[in-house]
């Protein structure tokens, strides 16, 4: 800024503001585009790795838990509501596994189980079931 007057009492005074040219800053050669070029910005490494958060991981774990529990409560529901149907022999195979590693641990059923027995027979949407927000669903 720059100040111009006749009389140099600084009533009349013009400021000026210089302009700076960026062409050299645009061609490169100005001093912080010398430091580091684009190709470095890009390469340096900033934590993000295709590593997934734990608390993630153990969220999709639950997920497809839930998943699981709702395709045996579905089939169960299937067994009791349409006793003369034959399920095919794999399906029958993996529920007498199941209820034998159940009877194993003394317990037939869980909460969890009754719970999204209730609540497929009210209907409840898979996607819903599988948020885990039990409370909120049966409320």
């Amino acid at each position: 800024m720059s100040c111009y007057d006749d009389d140099n009492d600084g009533q009349d005074c013009m400021s000026v503001f210089e302009m700076v040219s960026s062409e050299d800053w645009w061609k490169g050669k100005s001093k912080m585009s010398q430091r580091l070029t684009l190709k470095e910005v890009f390469e340096k490494d900033i934590g993000l790795d295709d590593d997934l958060p734990p608390s993630y991981i153990k969220g999709c774990g639950l997920v497809q838990r839930r998943r699981e529990k709702i395709k045996a409560s579905k089939l169960t529901i299937d067994a009791v509501q349409h006793p003369c149907d034959k399920a095919s022999g794999s399906e029958l195979s993996l529920e007498l596994e199941h209820s034998k590693k159940k009877r194993k641990r003394g317990s037939e059923t869980d909460q969890e189980n009754l719970v999204i027995e209730t609540l497929l027979l009210h209907n409840v949407s898979d996607e819903e079931i599988e948020k885990g927000y039990y409370n909120a669903l049966l409320g």
